[in-house]
């Protein structure tokens, strides 16, 4: 069964959450709007780079059922899409715990991960 906006819809309703409750005055997320954005853009031109040279070399694809048909470069909207809108909802969801959860100590939290998410990406490779 072709579903050709699936992967669409998955990055759409990844982002609807995070952009609608960007507004509540409790987090306040839409102050660092422009911050936020700005860092899902960083983050997401090295796994992009990445991700062309992969795609490119065959060691993955896209399959097309579930796509719209766009591409930039080898890579489908919806997949350029994801490497934004996921670290975008990834800072949001950041910031709501620091919120709600504001009388734990998340220095040594960002300590560790700081130097965790590092090492587990080089385990990886």
């Amino acid at each position: 069964m072709e579903t050709p906006y699936l992967y669409l819809l998955i990055n759409a309703f990844t982002l609807i959450g995070p952009l609608l409750l960007s507004f509540d005055k409790k987090v306040a997320f839409y102050e660092v709007l422009p911050k936020a954005i700005m860092a899902a853009f960083i983050v997401a031109v090295p796994f992009l780079i990445w991700d062309e040279i992969f795609t490119q070399a065959g060691f993955w694809g896209f399959n097309p059922d579930y796509l719209v048909g766009v591409n930039i470069g080898n890579l489908p909207i919806e997949e350029v899409l994801f490497f934004i809108v996921v670290p975008f909802a990834c800072s949001f969801i950041y910031e709501c715990v620091k919120y709600y959860f504001r009388s734990m100590k998340f220095k040594y939290i960002d300590r560790f991960l700081y130097f965790a998410i590092p090492i587990y990406a080089l385990t990886l490779t």
